[in-house]
């Protein structure tokens, strides 16, 4: 089954596919009369069928009836110390694959990339499109919260940390939700960042790369939980 990514998904019997939707299914090479799931990222979703399809145009069909709302699978955010723009990519696709429900981004003393909030706003947008096509493939129903902060203003917040780090000498166990995973940059945490952050774990005796590590986080999670 397809699933379709609609900013608003509201009361009604038929449905013209935005462009940008409409492109999608063109990729898909979807036809007249085929299923498709459409979801708006808040764990709103419905059965619709294509009812007409051409090069300019789709239109659905949408069963009313088959609207329900999904609760989201738990209160996991995984917070990244940001590394190379490469690497934050392939995580974030990941990560949104897996049912994160929020990616924070911290720009850490070893983060080894310029970012702040004028790169962040232009970045943004590209990002969510990943997190979209990555929930569209994956099937799932909840986007993640993208969210960009530094370091003093994520330790105000009152939320349970684990962070993940070859140092640590407690291997990973189970995590109780909600709580929030932290990964280092590829030149891993500072002095200040360890002291600071939370509780520390090591997922296992070698050092992973940043997007291993990221991965295998989440994944323990979802397996201890």
């Amino acid at each position: 089954m397809n699933y379709l990514w609609i900013q608003s998904i509201q009361a009604r019997e038929e449905l013209v596919l935005p462009p940008e939707a409409h492109q999608h299914v063109r990729a898909l090479r979807l036809r007249l009369n085929d299923p498709l799931v459409l979801f708006d990222g808040l764990g709103n979703q419905c059965a619709a069928q294509i009812a007409y399809h051409d090069r300019k145009q789709t239109k659905l069909n949408v069963d009313p009836s088959s609207y329900i709302f999904k609760k989201p699978l738990h209160g996991l955010r995984l917070v990244l110390g940001v590394p190379k723009f490469s690497t934050l990519e392939f995580i974030i696709q990941k990560a949104t694959e897996l049912g994160v429900s929020a990616i924070v981004l911290l720009p850490m003393e070893h983060t080894p990339v310029a970012i702040n909030q004028s790169v962040w706003e232009k970045k943004k947008v590209r990002w969510e499109k990943i997190m979209i096509a990555a929930c569209e493939q994956s099937q799932q129903v909840h986007i993640p919260k993208l969210l960009f902060q530094t370091v003093d203003d994520y330790l105000k917040e009152d939320v349970v940390r684990y962070v993940f780090t070859q140092h640590a000498e407690k291997r990973v166990g189970q995590l109780l939700a909600p709580c929030d995973v932290i990964v280092g940059p590829e030149g891993g945490f500072s002095d200040f960042e360890l002291s600071n952050f939370g509780q520390q774990f090591k997922l296992c005796e070698g050092t992973l790369r940043t997007d291993t590590a990221a991965i295998a986080a989440v994944l323990a999670f979802n397996i201890g939980c």
